[in-house]
């Protein structure tokens, strides 16, 4: 079997990230794995496995016609036999299998905004007419292809993202973090809206008042100049400037989370982050707002601590609980920990792709 995953860009974010998951993951399942861009950019480029055969199609947008004839001539040479796409990348591919040829065309829903933005369905629905099956990330997600795309249940399939688990191992030797141990709450998330550092901040203002010890460090690329600075303004407006540091995009982010004592994420809106699979790989203690499928991961007060999405007063709340219990906190992280490594790892989740890829091809 050969399998293309095809994705936008290789820039930070988690579509990507998932994309290269898949893409790299697959040849150790013995099957000859193509990673194809639509735009020819991304740090993430460097993470690409020498199994993984890369091309880009340097086309000018998810819409180019230039670049879907490109696409649909290139899985013709290679005889590709599953297209496998990931997210705003089905633009571009409706355009090179309008008229199927014989693939296998998966669209990998990674949405994340299903909590505060509904979809156009006179949009989707077109689009997903060429499809053979959509695997969702989240339960609300599988639920819109089903009812709202008219796409029949046995072509749907909640799978959750993964991490490639020999990649997520710190690297040897140390990275000297900002705080005092046992007070580094680490935030994982790129700058844009949903994620919503604002509410974050002033939840964590009423931290510090209490817990003057505690250190924020934010992670994560700017994908939104405005927002980024509006953050910075908060900062300063709250006078957390000693107690909020941005370590901005980093490669060595398993690193950061192995000197950070609690992981947090803030967001209005999620499908399943991969941030919170990483922090329950590195066994951190995680509090979370409730929304897309976070509750399907972090089980209130088993596995995490969950809170409504902008609300300071519970997010500061939840941070001193695990500040202050650390035996709780403890338990948390070793519990999710167990989770992730037993229902959501590489192994498990990849044959799961497999299994529908065969499932779809036999059709």
């Amino acid at each position: 079997m050969k399998v293309l995953n095809l994705v936008n860009n290789l820039q930070h974010g988690g579509v990507q990230r998932m994309a290269l998951n898949v893409a790299n993951s697959l040849p150790y399942f013995g099957i000859e794995s193509h990673l194809c861009t639509i735009q020819d950019f991304g740090d993430l480029k460097t993470l690409i496995s020498d199994d993984t055969i890369y091309s880009t199609l340097s086309a000018s947008s998810i819409y180019s016609p230039l670049g879907a004839k490109k696409l649909l001539r290139y899985c013709k040479s290679f005889n590709i036999d599953v297209v496998h796409i990931h997210h705003r990348a089905l633009f571009l591919a409706f355009q090179s299998f309008l008229f199927n040829d014989g693939f296998v065309l998966i669209w990998h829903d990674h949405y994340g905004r299903q909590d505060t933005r509904t979809r156009p369905w006179f949009v989707y629905y077109p689009l997903t007419r060429v499809l053979n099956g959509v695997i969702s990330v989240s339960h609300p997600l599988l639920n819109w292809a089903i009812q709202s795309m008219k796409i029949p249940q046995e072509r749907v399939r909640f799978i959750p993202n993964f991490i490639e688990s020999p990649k997520a191992t710190p690297l040897p030797g140390s990275i000297e973090l900002p705080g005092e141990s046992g007070y580094r709450i680490v935030c994982v998330a790129n700058f844009r809206p949903h994620k919503d550092h604002i509410t974050l901040l002033n939840g964590f203002q009423e931290v510090v008042e209490k817990s003057p010890r505690a250190q924020l460090i934010l992670v994560g690329e700017v994908e939104d100049d405005h927002y980024f600075r509006k953050v910075e303004r908060e900062i300063e407006r709250l006078s957390l400037t000693n107690h909020v540091t941005n370590l901005g995009k980093r490669m060595d982010v398993y690193n950061i989370l192995a000197g950070a004592d609690i992981g947090i994420l803030s967001s209005t809106s999620e499908g399943l982050p991969v941030t919170l699979i990483e922090y329950g790989f590195m066994g951190l203690p995680v509090l979370c707002t409730n929304v897309g499928d976070c509750q399907w991961l972090i089980k209130n007060n088993e596995r995490g601590l969950l809170i409504p999405s902008k609300s300071p007063q519970e997010l500061a709340s939840g941070l001193l609980k695990l500040l202050n219990d650390k035996t709780t906190a403890k338990r948390f992280g070793a519990q999710l920990k167990q989770f992730v490594e037993h229902n959501i790892n590489n192994k498990v989740i990849v044959n799961e792709i497999i299994d529908f890829y065969k499932f779809l091809s036999v059709d």
